[in-house]
């Protein structure tokens, strides 16, 4: 039993060859950064709920952080290329799985904003800090990386796996953003 759990770990693949993948790569980080940029808009716009330090938490959408992005995924196709065998799911399907997250963060913040702007949807205002927004961004990741995980193991593919390993480090990293956001507004009080 454990050897055909093994074996289908092995084996795992992709619906689609790594030229396939990559492309559809693109075409969800395209839609993620439209969806990323079309949220900031209109937090902008309302006036209920407003995001300290907005500016630095839009340099997600800034030319090189999207380069920088670009240039990751590159170098984890080519990885998985170069290296082959079981390192095409795990890495290649699992940035795939990666980006899929960060759509569906941005889809969530984009239906949320949009319903909060809606005529009597909510009283009064709110200024979330920049440390819980890089917590709630951190919470909604973990939650991700940890169905990703179970799935990975659930179904024994390699591509959940590899998702459930970015995805976290994702959110270990927001995690990260948060204590740094912290250090630095208690300085600035």
């Amino acid at each position: 039993m454990l050897d055909d759990y093994l074996t289908d770990l092995e084996y795992s693949s992709l619906a689609f060859p790594l030229w396939g993948v990559a492309l559809l790569w693109l075409a969800v980080f395209v839609l993620s950064h439209i969806l990323f940029r079309k949220t900031r808009r209109l937090i902008e716009q309302q006036a209920l709920v407003k995001l300290e330090g907005l500016a630095v938490l839009g340099r997600a959408s800034s030319p090189r952080f999207i380069a920088a992005q670009v240039g990751m995924a590159t170098a984890i196709f080519a990885l998985g290329h170069y290296i082959g065998g079981i390192f095409v799911p795990l890495y290649a399907g699992g940035w795939l799985l990666t980006t899929c997250a960060s759509l569906v963060s941005n889809l969530q913040s984009y239906f949320y904003v949009r319903a909060i702007t809606r005529r009597g949807a909510a009283a009064g205002s709110l200024t979330i800090t920049q440390a819980l927004a890089y917590r709630e961004n951190a919470f909604l990741l973990c939650g991700m990386a940890v169905f990703c995980l179970v799935g990975g193991l659930l179904l024994a593919h390699l591509a959940l796996l590899g998702g459930a390993l970015f995805i976290g480090a994702s959110a270990l990293g927001n995690l990260r953003r948060a204590r740094q956001a912290e250090v630095v507004s208690a300085a600035h009080k």
